[in-house]
């Protein structure tokens, strides 16, 4: 027999009792050993079965559950629970709550150091309820997670006094104090009225509504409970249960159509009733038949029978919410921040993001990607690099990845540190494959912790590892040397940048004013001298300065007194910007750029292998000093905070490069004011605000990346309890919902900032044109410019690559939160099987669905018809959209489950849900092939799905006459240039976009553009850049291209004619 721990038995029931759904003997040896008990798997087989003997457990289809629950079979009445009297005392006079979230009306809040420390304990009790809010509980747990209540009274707090219950310390369980005071501080709910179920067998228990009260212990030793709220809200778990039985359609319907869920959710909203009773006549009137004794809250029952079957019971519950153990070091690293002051946060990336105005020293660390990068993204490196906070949008396939990993690589060259953290592992595992591949010798990245969990890594680990190091070699003075030797590569592409942007700007600015002065009513204004004897042209231009580029404020603009000398410079710059564009010395500098950063790699990592004697010796001191803190007691961690405030550079001189899941931080980082000097956080859109200000905290700078249209973050945790929790806070004023725990994402409150840098990667890498163009058109208002190698895809044999429709009818079955489309998954199977067993098809592949439950169903049949050998080739794999964000295919099929007879639930779902098909189609490389009832969708109203059925149908016939061209200007000069006699092709195809008008004479081919003011100027009056980079990824393809605006075509018809003439002549 092994020797079990003492507190072993009780945490595996804890365990069982917290999960329903049972937990199998691996899953409760992990959670062990999360939470710090030694066991074996031996050990935890061994006392399970114990359990079991005991009649504290039992097991099925090998889940182990706790409580044996009650038969189906038991005489009715069964076993009883009996409830604890209960004393009302008169409450406490409560404010008038205050509108929240979208509901405040106009006004914001801006962010500042006082809001934020008021904050940071409502994002800790935000972080410890979220995950946390699962109150199923077992009988046997009775008296010890939660007690059944009998007031002497009306219990509940009216409109303006709260309640106040007393129980006599005599009648409280021994077992729920215990319980209590392992939860010192934290809120208990009452829960009214409850909800009996079953689940396999076992007999479980739930509130339906819920109320949030403090407690306390009173000298006597009577448990003092109080509540504030007014509004029940109801309990999440028991709505997400709803869609688990017979009464999903009818009750969810009713509940979304008041307002009171949203469908696609996990949790439940506030209702439009005013308090408890009010709630209770609402569920009896529509829930009659479900109720198995009158719900009147003025008269609870005393006791519960558990042998009367499932349904509403009358009877009034104290519950312990249990608390998310994975939260807990972010917790106590919000709590740390709430101790720091207002001048150790405006040094920081967090004080940057709540108003920190403090300016860092200007840190000019040069761009050295050592990868490939387009123009697009290396200026997004830049500004990141140079930004106290910068907001990167990164659409898919447009190279988010890159950016990052140029970025971290630069921040290392130059000496500085660089934290990357993400929600989940997956984005980590894609920017460490590339640092990998970029040099596969020694790794660049420091892991805090694996994947798998196996492997862990800290500043205390690093510190052994350093001092297994061999010593000097010169390394670091060589990687300097080389340095010297690559920085005029990265200068020349920033000068080249600059002009292009100072060019561009200026051209645009004159133009503007030429069209200006043209377009004028004065009289006589077409003659330069009499206009400018006048004075008009002075007047006009009067206060005016012409931008100089990105970063006007930081550059001299150009002054214009006269019109000759407006002409004369746009002249200069005209020509001087179609050189550059002509000769493409921004191209071939960034490719010198790249090789350079490449070359670097390998002295980089030499670089930090090198350790000095001198740094040998203060890490073995800081090592002893580590190692006596840890005899510290609770006095631990500030003693390890402040010998880390002095020595952490020790560390990340060898270390620059770390990456963390953004709860993984607290054990394996100290928390210290800017110990990096940037700090990337990736797929922020589901990023929670309260898990990432202790990031943002540990960094000079942020680079916070994300995408609004890809899958949004998703809490677990009710706006329902959010709200009282921030009106018992006093932070209910208008303009709050900005910061909400459950309504904004940390990419939401970045983007808001005042001081933010914004940047949108436009360049689409990913995708055959066909398929990136509809992603463009339907999720990014046409912003993206297809510049996919169309050579390297690998579409399957016979199929053209790009979007693809299967028709596919049959009935779709409600399952589990989902639905479930039988005959689209078997289409899909057969598919998969022609593909990749018949023809052999040695490409990737994946199936993407909304539903999990199809997912799963589709897997089965892969896996009875496909070998393991075809899959593992294809690295075929089948997940909804949420699990297949962040990895691609060259094939995606997609089963929308969609039909006449989706159930309403999965219908709204997928209406609001958007980011799903774009997330979906995305993932495809080469052919994306959707399995579903076209007709059905094209009807459905639901918005995406019907514009991806709409792109699928079969071609369109050719636009004739005037309907192919976007202006009139466009038919103009199409029409003057079929005068002369060339054969211009209207709206001609090319890489995901549309060429105005094309003309192709032997090598030669020209694509010409006419640019309207309205869609071809920014909001500051300049051509947009998206535009010049596009021409320059259209000239990539070997092609010339020439711009006019409408006015030159107005006034200069026949000069624009000859000038396209003389582009089709052979160079």
């Amino acid at each position: 027999m092994h020797s079990a721990p003492e507190n072993l038995d009780g945490h595996l029931l804890d365990e069982l009792g917290a999960r329903p759904g049972g937990l199998t003997a691996d899953h409760l040896w992990r959670r062990c050993v999360s939470a710090g008990i030694p066991v074996t798997r031996a050990l935890i087989a061994e006392r399970l079965l114990d359990l079991q003997g005991s009649g504290a457990i039992r097991t099925a289809r090998r889940r182990w559950y706790g409580g044996i629950g009650i038969a189906s079979e038991d005489p009715p009445g069964g076993p009883e629970l009996i409830a604890v009297p209960v004393q009302v005392q008169p409450g406490m006079v409560l404010p008038p709550p205050a509108p929240f979230g979208k509901d405040a009306g106009a006004g914001t809040l801006p962010a500042s150091a006082e809001l934020l420390r008021r904050l940071l304990p409502h994002y800790s009790e935000c972080l410890r309820r979220a995950g946390g809010s699962r109150l199923a509980q077992v009988p046997e747990r009775h008296g010890r997670q939660y007690l059944f209540l009998r007031p002497d009274r009306a219990w509940w707090p009216e409109a303006e006094t709260g309640c106040r219950l007393r129980m006599d310390a005599a009648a409280v369980p021994p077992g729920l104090l215990e319980s209590l005071y392992a939860r010192r501080g934290e809120q208990v709910l009452l829960g009214y009225p409850l909800s009996l179920f079953t689940h396999e067998g076992a007999t479980f228990l739930r509130p339906v509504g819920v109320l949030p009260a403090a407690w306390r212990i009173e000298a006597n030793g009577d448990l003092v409970l109080e509540a504030r709220t007014v509004e029940p809200y109801l309990n999440p778990d028991w709505v997400a249960g709803l869609r688990r039985n017979r009464l999903k359609a009818r009750v969810l319907a009713w509940l979304a159509q008041a307002g009171r869920v949203d469908d696609g959710l996990a949790s439940a909203a506030h209702g439009d009733w005013r308090d408890v009773p009010e709630m209770a006549r609402t569920l009896e009137s529509f829930l009659a038949g479900e109720c198995r004794s009158r719900l009147n809250p003025r008269k609870v029952d005393p006791s519960l029978q558990l042998g009367l079957g499932g349904g509403l019971y009358n009877v009034l519950g104290l519950y312990l919410p249990e608390a998310n153990r994975y939260t807990g070091g972010a917790r106590r690293d919000l709590e740390e921040l709430a101790t720091w002051d207002e001048e150790r946060i405006a040094g920081t990336a967090l004080g940057a993001l709540f108003g920190a105005v403090a300016a860092l020293p200007t840190d000019d660390v040069p761009v050295l990607p050592p990868l490939p990068v387009g123009e697009d993204q290396l200026v997004a490196t830049r500004e990141g690099l140079s930004e106290r906070l910068t907001v990167v949008t990164g659409p898919p396939g447009t190279g988010k990845s890159q950016v990052v990993v140029a970025l971290m690589i630069s921040a290392a060259l130059a000496g500085r540190s660089v934290l990357f953290a993400t929600r989940t592992h997956q984005a980590i595992d894609a920017v460490e494959e590339r640092l990998r591949n970029l040099h596969p010798g020694r790794p660049l990245l420091a892991r805090a912790r694996a994947a798998d969990g196996q492997q862990e890594f800290n500043f205390a680990r690093a510190l052994d590892a350093l001092l297994a190091r061999g010593g000097a070699t010169g390394a670091r003075d060589r990687l300097a040397a080389q340095m010297d030797r690559a920085k005029p590569a990265g200068q020349t592409v920033g000068r080249l940048l600059d002009a292009a942007d100072r060019l561009t700007a200026a051209t645009d600015a004159l133009a503007q004013v030429q069209h200006e002065v043209r377009t004028s009513d004065q009289p006589g204004l077409e003659h330069a001298a009499d206009a400018a004897s006048r004075g008009w042209w002075h007047r006009l231009l009067q206060g005016r300065r012409v931008p100089a580029g990105r970063n006007s404020s930081q550059r001299p603009a150009i002054s214009l007194d006269r019109r000759p000398d407006a002409e004369r410079v746009h002249r200069a710059c005209v020509a001087e910007l179609k050189r550059l564009q002509e000769e493409r010395p921004l191209e071939r500098a960034i490719a010198d750029l790249q090789e350079a950063g490449y070359r670097l790699l390998g002295p980089l990592a030499d670089a930090l292998a090198e350790l000095t004697s001198g740094e040998r010796e203060k890490l073995a001191a800081l090592r002893g000093d580590l190692g006596l803190a840890a005899g510290a007691g609770d006095q631990r961690a500030p003693v390890n905070r402040r010998i880390w405030q002095g020595n952490a550079d020790l560390v990340l001189t060898h270390f620059p490069l770390w990456a963390v899941t953004t709860l993984g931080a607290a054990n394996r980082l100290p928390l210290l004011p800017a110990l990096f000097d940037y700090v990337v956080i990736d797929e922020a859109t589901t990023c929670d605000i309260a898990s990432a200000l202790p990031l943002l905290a540990r960094g000079k700078r942020a680079v916070i990346v994300g995408d609004k249209m890809q899958t949004a973050m998703v809490v677990d945790l009710d706006p329902g309890r959010e709200r009282e929790m921030l009106v018992q806070a006093g932070l209910d004023r208008p303009g709050i919902g900005r910061f909400a725990f459950t309504q904004a994402s940390l990419f939401d409150l970045a983007a808001s900032a005042p001081h933010a840098s914004h940047h949108l990667l436009r360049d689409h890498f990913r995708c055959h044109a066909d398929i990136a163009t509809f992603v463009s058109d339907q999720f990014y208002d046409g912003q993206l410019a297809v510049v996919t190698d169309e050579g390297r895809l690998r579409p399957p044999p016979g199929q053209r690559p790009g979007l693809h429709w299967t028709h596919v009818e049959g009935p779709i079955q409600r399952a589990g939160t989902g639905c479930l489309a039988e005959a689209e998954a078997r289409a899909i199977a057969d598919h998969l099987h022609t593909l990749l067993e018949n023809d052999g098809y040695d490409g990737t592949v994946g199936v993407v669905t909304p539903f999990a439950r199809q997912a799963e169903r589709i897997v089965r049949l892969c896996d009875d018809r496909i070998s393991f050998a075809a899959r593992e080739r294809a690295q075929l794999r089948i997940a909804t959209s949420h699990a297949f964000q962040g990895d691609a295919r060259d094939v995606i099929l997609i089963s929308p489950c969609f039909g006449p007879d989706t159930p309403a639930g999965a219908a709204w779902f997928l209406t609001q849900g958007g980011e799903l098909v774009n997330v979906a189609v995305s993932r495809a490389r080469a052919v994306c092939h959707v399995f579903g009832n076209r007709d059905a969708i094209l009807t459905s109203g639901i918005p995406h799905l019907a514009a991806l059925a709409r792109r699928t149908e079969a071609k369109q016939p050719a636009r004739a006459g005037d309907e192919r061209f976007e202006s009139p200007w466009e038919k103009r000069l199409y029409d003057a240039l079929v005068a002369r006699g060339l054969e211009p092709i209207p709206q001609y195809p090319l890489a995901g976009r549309r060429l105005d008008l094309a003309l192709i004479r032997g090598a030669v081919r020209l694509d010409i553009e006419v640019d309207g003011e309205s869609v071809h100027r920014d909001a500051s009056g300049s051509r947009k850049v998206s535009d010049l980079w596009r021409d320059h990824q259209v000239r990539g393809l070997g092609w010339r291209v020439v711009r006019f605006w409408v006015y030159q075509l107005r006034d200069e018809m026949e000069l624009c004619v000859e000038r396209v003439i003389r582009e089709l002549e052979p160079t």
